[in-house]
């Protein structure tokens, strides 16, 4: 057994219980770590959220409206975990679907544990040798998304930032030198509800969600920060405990400032100090409308309230057909409307029918109709 075969975590997307645990325990023969079995689209949406693996067994035929070919593009597109199809259907018509999504294995169902190793080991190698030879989609996304990039220092990303544009240049060097990108990875605590919070920064790429514990216990998201937006001003002002937990919801470059230069520059700059003040209260405004949206009792105007403020921080509109869309999987649309996932799906599937959305591009959701959105979400009292 190779060394490295016991770090490989493996989960299983299959909606039959014996073949399931067949596969599981072929699995663990091998050597491998498997992290669950997920018998439909929205479990295993939810299991590879939380266990993060290196590579999911996908059954294309499963339970419920999403098919394993629509999982696995989900998984690929937002957390870059590859998939082994497993089928018991060799037609061309479904072999064809799944040839789409370029995959890294095919296994016709049933096959030998000498197949099963075979598929994962060359899955494996084929998707490490991948990011070190391509231009993956993560590296494409820092070069083109936001304003942030892939290459850029400290100082030439803070000039882009209007609120440091009036800054004279020396003491936009002094911030630049006591500040450092660093990497988070999805689900990643960055701060946690209740710890004192001596940080400040500014997003790069990615999404960085802030959530507050309810009652029952679940976590709940109240706002997103998007590339550019400013976090952790009040740290600036006083030291005290973080009223909400940050996570990177996606892959984040974050510029992390040097609190003690900016205090200093700030008392320098009154005018700088307003905007801060001003910015701090935008955002808390923002959360508590974002907030305020979840109280509405139709789950569909709470889906509706969430993608129209989606769409001011996170929406992209298409050259092509003039419509805006919104980079967002089901999964997490689920946390920001405080639903399930299985909701959200039978939901925006509806409002497909009825041509407000197309649902057509895995991975992205888009409006076509921003008027009758626009009347949804603000159709029911609080």
């Amino acid at each position: 057994m190779n060394k490295n075969q016991e770090k490989i975590k493996i989960m299983i997307v299959e909606d039959e219980a014996v073949t399931a645990l067949d596969i599981e325990l072929t699995l663990e023969s091998l050597g491998y770590k498997v992290v669950g079995i997920a018998s439909n689209g929205p479990d295993a949406l939810d299991l590879a959220w939380k266990e993060l693996p290196d590579l999911v067994m996908m059954d294309i035929k499963i339970q419920g409206e999403m098919e394993g070919i629509e999982v696995a593009a989900y998984l690929f597109d937002n957390l870059k975990i590859p998939s082994v199809f497993l089928t018991s259907h060799s037609d061309n018509i479904t072999l064809s679907r799944a040839q789409l999504l370029n995959p890294y294995g095919f296994l016709l169902k049933p096959f030998m544990p000498e197949q099963l190793r075979t598929t994962i080991l060359m899955a494996l190698e084929r998707f490490s040798a991948e990011k070190h030879t391509k231009v993956t989609n993560k590296d494409f996304a820092d070069q083109t998304v936001g304003i942030g990039s892939k290459d850029i220092d400290s100082s030439a990303f803070l000039k882009r930032i209007p609120i440091f544009s009036d800054i004279a240049p020396e003491q936009l060097e002094r911030i630049a030198k006591g500040s450092d990108f660093k990497t988070f990875s999805p689900k990643k605590v960055i701060v946690q509800e209740g710890q004192l919070n001596p940080i400040c920064f500014i997003v790069a790429t990615g999404r960085i969600a802030c959530c507050q514990s309810s009652e029952n216990g679940k976590e709940l998201i109240h706002n997103l920060l998007a590339p550019g937006d400013i976090f952790g001003i009040e740290s600036l002002i006083e030291e005290r405990p973080s009223t909400c937990t940050i996570r990177a919801e996606r892959e984040s470059k974050l510029l992390m400032l040097p609190l003690n230069s900016l205090k200093l520059i700030l008392n320098e700059y009154p005018e700088l100090y307003k905007e801060f003040l001003e910015i701090a209260h935008s955002k808390l405004e923002e959360a508590n409308k974002f907030a305020s949206s979840l109280a509405y009792e139709r789950v569909e105007t709470r889906i509706a309230s969430a993608l129209l403020n989606l769409l001011a921080s996170f929406g992209k509109k298409n050259p092509e057909s003039g419509n805006f869309e919104i980079d967002i999987v089901r999964h997490e649309l689920a946390d920001l409307s405080g639903t399930t996932t299985e909701t959200v799906i039978r939901t925006t599937r509806a409002m497909e029918k009825q041509k407000i959305l197309n649902l057509s591009k895995p991975g992205l959701i888009t409006v076509t109709d921003f008027g009758e959105l626009e009347a949804l979400g603000s159709s029911a009292e609080i």
